[in-house]
């Protein structure tokens, strides 16, 4: 189990397309019916969009979903700090109302750890 989430972490590092860094205290964590959990950081991390002061979106099904939320529960629970992994948004710097407000432009969490 641990070789495998090192592969899945050397794996994101490796993307151009993600990027790492982003530290804080989660501030906003939603679960909407349309399949995908939302939160947010203390201060908005770069080559993000803002739609509702959430900045990351995943899916919380399957094995490593539901770890990810069980993790953003923890750590929002405690005011622990976390680092997310993402995916970089089409539109970074915009909100909900100047073009923050598609799935398809919130980056994708691609994983997150507890510091």
């Amino acid at each position: 189990m641990i070789k495998k989430i090192l592969a899945i972490a050397v794996g994101v590092s490796l993307s151009s397309n993600v990027m790492a860094g982003a530290y804080g205290k989660i501030t906003v964590l939603r679960v909407f019916k349309n399949g995908y959990a939302y939160f947010g950081q203390e201060l908005q991390p770069p080559d993000t969009c803002s739609n509702f002061e959430a900045y990351f979106k995943f899916s919380p099904t399957g094995d490593y979903g539901k770890n990810m939320l069980s993790m953003l529960i923890a750590a929002k629970t405690n005011g622990a700090p976390v680092t997310v992994w993402y995916t970089k948004s089409p539109v970074p710097g915009t909100t909900e109302t100047s073009g923050c407000n598609t799935d398809s432009n919130t980056s994708t969490a691609t994983g997150v750890s507890l510091d």
